[in-house]
């Protein structure tokens, strides 16, 4: 009989085998003993012990900075909204003091939160909120009460709440695309407080933000 695939390099009699360093012999089926051998040692090789795959498991870690982001931005709309100054204060208060924690804050309770110096006691019921729901209602229903676009206009560099709002109040800027109306037409100059020089500079932070118009902002970025 043909050699079978196997026994094919040890083919050819009186060939030394290469394996079991003999002449090989034909087996039956037309396999020779070298090549049975071959067989059985790779039999004998262990294949590598295969372990049971874990399902991953996908972690969400709430930071400190990232519980500071909402209630900076709740303090800044409390301003814009013109609400308590003493109430912006205090949800910037507790911002900058999770901001310095070492401790990880997700993981105090409210009671805890509140021991905390910096951080009240209704504070700290929205920091427990941010962390079981990732949402902050206080942040949503201000921002329920102002045009949809005006909030993008606090993030031009230089403009705090109260300047906003007065451009709001005193111009009708309500989106970044007012704001640069008002300032090409010249109007943001002859405010109080405000000059040219303001006016140049709020022109160029426009540009720059057109640039980067994926960044985040108070409107649509995530709690």
């Amino acid at each position: 009989r043909p050699p079978c695939d196997l026994c094919e390099p040890y083919d050819g009699v009186g060939r030394r085998s290469k394996v079991e360093g003999r002449r090989s012999k034909r087996c039956r089926d037309g396999r020779s003993l070298s090549s049975l051998f071959v067989v059985s040692l790779l039999r004998r090789v262990r294949a590598p012990a295969i372990r049971p795959s874990l399902p991953t498991l996908h972690v969400h870690v709430v930071t400190n900075k990232a519980l500071a982001r909402p209630l900076k931005d709740t303090a800044a709309l409390i301003e814009l909204t013109g609400g308590n100054p003493f109430r912006a204060r205090a949800f910037a208060s507790a911002a900058r003091t999770l901001e310095r924690m070492e401790e990880s804050a997700a993981e105090l309770t409210r009671a805890e939160l509140t021991a905390v110096r910096g951080i009240g006691k209704s504070i700290a019921g929205d920091v427990r909120e941010l962390v079981e729901t990732g949402t902050l209602a206080v942040r949503d229903e201000l921002l329920a009460t102002l045009p949809p676009e005006l909030p993008d206009v606090l993030r031009v560099k230089g403009l705090g709440p109260k300047k906003v709002r007065r451009l709001w109040q005193d111009l009708g800027v309500t989106s970044l695309d007012d704001l640069e109306a008002a300032a090409v037409a010249g109007r943001i100059a002859d405010l109080d407080g405000c000059g040219a020089k303001t006016q140049d500079t709020i022109l160029a932070q426009i540009d720059t933000l057109r640039t980067y118009q994926g960044r985040r902002h108070i409107a649509t970025a995530p709690a």
